[in-house]
């Protein structure tokens, strides 16, 4: 499909624009939401930064886990040759009590730098 648009209407630039920005639209850029929300405050001091997270589920979603503190990427390049084989919860990143967050709906947590 994608050969025969680049045989026809991919030659001309705004219509090839137009249909690269549709498919764009349609397989990368994502419009769902979790129901997941973090506010965060920050207060710097003479001494030291203290960041508070509060981490907050907005509907009955029940989560297997939830880990932070680790480099995240939305979106997967297939040129980018790499392959993570490993649960996302098992890599070097924070987890969150997902039982507490289940159970209570906020999960708070406090960090003094």
């Amino acid at each position: 499909m994608l050969r025969l648009l680049n045989l026809t209407v991919m030659r001309s630039i705004a219509l090839g624009n137009w249909v690269k920005a549709v498919l764009a639209n349609l397989l990368i850029v994502g419009k769902d939401q979790l129901p997941l929300r973090l506010k965060r405050a920050v207060t710097f001091s003479p001494e030291s930064v203290q960041i508070q997270d509060e981490t907050r589920i907005d509907s009955s979603i029940q989560l297997d886990w939830l880990s932070y503190g680790k480099p995240f990427v939305s979106i997967h390049m297939a040129s980018a040759k790499y392959f993570e084989n490993e649960h996302p919860a098992s890599l070097d990143g924070k987890q969150v009590p997902v039982e507490l967050l289940n159970e209570r709906k906020v999960f708070e947590t406090q960090v003094t730098i």
